[in-house]
């Protein structure tokens, strides 16, 4: 992360969706690498993203970091309702097998930005 840090310093427009991937130890990952992209000056510049609730939630309590969840049912640890995951999200993940435009309505009604992954054809971009 140390090097990528110092490569990207020559390409200040570049955004960062930082994944922290679901394992016993994702907080304390979490942490490092904000501390890292924190030293850069780079934390304006990400998102932070995971299928687990619980690091979206512990990113932004602890942190208030942008984050980007997915819908409730494709995260583990998940917590519905006022309060919960959805309240603690700045963007939602939606993958192209879901992407319709009520699941974008829906989100953006909620105040989240709706972006999609994997595209696989020039049609789906």
């Amino acid at each position: 992360l140390t090097a990528l840090c110092e490569l990207l310093m020559r390409y200040p427009d570049v955004l960062l969706n930082v994944e922290i991937k679901p394992a016993a130890d994702s907080r304390e990952v979490a942490d490092a690498a904000i501390v890292e992209l924190g030293k850069h000056g780079y934390l304006e510049r990400c998102v932070f993203t995971s299928f687990d609730a619980d690091v979206i939630a512990h990113i932004h309590d602890r942190h208030g970091l942008r984050t980007q969840g997915f819908p409730g049912e494709n995260m583990s640890n998940f917590v519905a309702g006022p309060g919960g995951t959805y309240s603690k999200m700045w963007a939602v993940g939606i993958s192209m097998k879901q992407l319709t435009p009520d699941i974008v309505r829906q989100f953006r009604g909620m105040g989240l930005l709706a972006w999609c992954y994997c595209p696989d054809d020039e049609e789906q971009v």
